[in-house]
This record gives C-alpha cells, structure tokens and sequence, in this order.
C-alpha cells in the first residue's frame, strides 16, 4: 500500500507514496543527514503527492511541514518509514544500491589484487 493517514497538525491527513512523492523527497531530504531529515522529507513528498492526486491545492510551506513532523507521534513516524520502504520506488532503489556497492566492492577486490601482484613482480 503507498497511502497512509497519519495525524499532522491535530488532524488526519493522508500521504500518498508515488512518483511524485520520490521526486519532492529527493528534493529534501539531505543524503549526508539521511536518518536526520527521512521524515520531513517523506511527509513533504507523501502531502503533496496526496495534494496532487486529488487535484487539491497544495499551500503548505517545507517550514510549516517540518513543524508538523517535529510534532509527529514516534507511532505516526513508524508507519511513514514502513510504507515508505514498502513501496516499489523504494525497494528498486535499494536494489540499485546493492549493485552499486557489489561494483565497487569488486572494483576495490580487483585494486588490491593488482597492488599485491604488484608487489610480487
């Protein structure tokens, strides 16, 4: 499921994980303080994706929106990280990122194995 309602602001909005949502959340979120900024970064991206399918009015400010996170419940804060991880745009990225390290894995493998023979010669 990549729709979840959580309560922001004392009342239960919904955020809906799609495309756009990865989009505005990689706007965001800050790779170099990734568990930092997860949250205001997804709960932006999952409003106004929700903003978008409805074809409402998105108004929010990225300030007021983290304000309301700050506020968030721990529980609230759970399920936004579980449906997030849960959605298909999430689990290709993980996959990309499983290649990426396996190449550079095997690149350094390849390094050392050149540098020790190297040595040897």
């Amino acid at each position: 499921m990549s729709y979840i309602q959580v309560k922001l602001d004392n009342t239960e909005q919904g955020l809906k994980f799609n495309q756009l949502a990865y989009i505005e959340f990689y706007r965001k979120v800050d790779l170099s303080d990734y568990e930092g900024t997860f949250h205001y970064a997804a709960v932006w991206g999952g409003l106004k994706a929700n903003a978008f399918v409805k074809k409402e009015e998105f108004v929010k400010t990225f300030e007021e929106v983290c304000d309301m996170v700050d506020m968030m419940s721990d529980e609230d804060k759970l399920k936004v990280m579980e449906v997030f991880q849960e959605t298909a745009y999430y689990k290709k990225l993980v996959d990309k990122g499983k290649e990426t390290e396996s190449a550079e894995v095997e690149e350094t493998t390849k390094k050392k194995a050149l540098k020790n023979t190297m040595k040897n010669v």
